[in-house]
């Protein structure tokens, strides 16, 4: 161990002095050497991009086609409905059923099955004014002033009152022994609300010794007596014989019977 006696005072001073500043620089920490610039390592180069995957295109959509609309049907304009044409008349049943005179005149009457308008009628070329009666259906009731004859054809025209256009033109007969009676109140005798219904007829056609025809009938209807017809002769023998059909029924035709 070093003495401090040993050296001269000055010097101790100075020794002491040498000593603390060793001390002290023994002490103070070493000086860090300034960081030398480190090259920074060269920057990472950008990855490659991955290579663009194909994306998924969204399969399409199915837009919805509209519903096809229901083409409306064509609206159905309503057609006229035709009028219902009248049922014409029967014209070939005519039958000429009554000639009486009166004060007015001459008054005949027509059974025509169906009849529905009053036609004006010729007889023999003889004008006859004519109507119809809603309680006689199937009458044409005529008045003129000349008297049809009898057991002969008569040429009969009846024409349509507006346009004055012909709807018949034929021949009928009328017998003397036609003895009808009327259908309307005012026309004659016997009647009833039920004339001309149900009318029913025994005929017979006879053959004569010279080969022609006569009738005789007997008619009636919900009346009573409606009329009758005997063309043959008062004398004609009950041993005779009949007609064949298709003469008969020319008969009935000619003398208006059922």
């Amino acid at each position: 161990m070093i003495s401090l006696r040993q050296f001269p005072r000055p010097r101790v001073v100075l020794f002491v002095a040498a000593l603390c500043a060793a001390l002290l620089a023994a002490c103070a920490p070493a000086a860090t050497p300034a960081p030398t610039a480190t090259a920074l390592p060269p920057s990472p180069t950008s990855a490659p991009s991955a290579t663009d995957q194909p994306t998924l295109t969204p399969p399409p959509t199915l837009t919805p086609s509209p519903a096809p609309s229901a083409t409306p049907e064509p609206s159905r304009t309503p057609t006229s409905v035709p009028t219902p044409t009248a049922v014409p008349a029967a014209f070939d049943q005519l039958q000429l059923i009554s000639i009486s005179s009166g004060i007015g005149g001459i008054q005949v009457i027509f059974k025509i099955p169906g009849i529905q308008v009053a036609y004006q009628v010729k007889i023999r070329g003889y004008d006859y004014a004519c109507v119809l009666d809603a309680k006689a259906p199937d009458r044409l009731f005529c008045s003129g002033l000349a008297l049809p004859p009898a057991d002969i054809a008569l040429d009969v025209v009846l024409s349509d009152p507006a346009t004055g256009q012909i709807v018949y033109s034929g021949k009928t007969i009328y017998s003397s022994k036609f003895g009808a009676t009327s259908t309307v109140q005012g026309w004659g005798k016997n009647d009833c609300p039920s004339r001309g219904e149900n009318v029913s007829c025994e005929t017979e056609c006879r053959l004569l010794p010279n080969g022609s025809a006569c009738v005789v009938s007997t008619c009636t209807d919900a009346c009573g007596l409606f009329f009758s017809v005997d063309t043959c002769p008062s004398d004609m023998s009950m041993d005779f014989p009949s007609c064949p059909p298709e003469l008969f029924e020319e008969m009935k035709a000619r003398y208006s019977i059922p």
